[in-house]
């Protein structure tokens, strides 16, 4: 699944950079590692995906929504500039992590 995403932010960046991000957590300090929690973000310089379509990243075969003529950055510019694949990427990645009893979040910004 990482690995997907990481690919997904190499294949949709055309300029700028791909970030791992890895984080602990732990309720109890240091003496309780057992029941912490990891973190991994991805993060880019790619064009935002606009708010409404975020839900849809998730659906099969979802490729982006049509361009918008208000001049915001939509999923369809994502399509337009480097789309290979069926769109079922990320809906196994989203049901695998699911699976796992943890979840897959996005957070698009300027």
């Amino acid at each position: 699944v990482l690995a997907h995403l990481l690919m997904n932010g190499m294949k949709f960046t055309r300029l700028g950079s791909v970030t791992l991000v890895v984080s602990y957590r732990s309720p109890g300090g240091e003496a309780d590692m057992a029941s912490g929690q990891v973190s991994f973000s991805v993060k880019s310089t790619s064009p935002r995906i606009a708010e409404n379509d975020i839900p849809a990243l998730w659906q099969k075969y979802w490729q982006g929504s049509p361009a918008r003529g208000d001049g915001s950055s939509s999923s369809s510019y994502l399509v337009e500039t480097a789309t290979d694949g069926l769109g079922l990427g990320l809906n196994v990645a989203f049901n695998l992590v699911q699976l796992m009893g943890s979840e897959l979040k996005v957070k698009s910004t300027d």
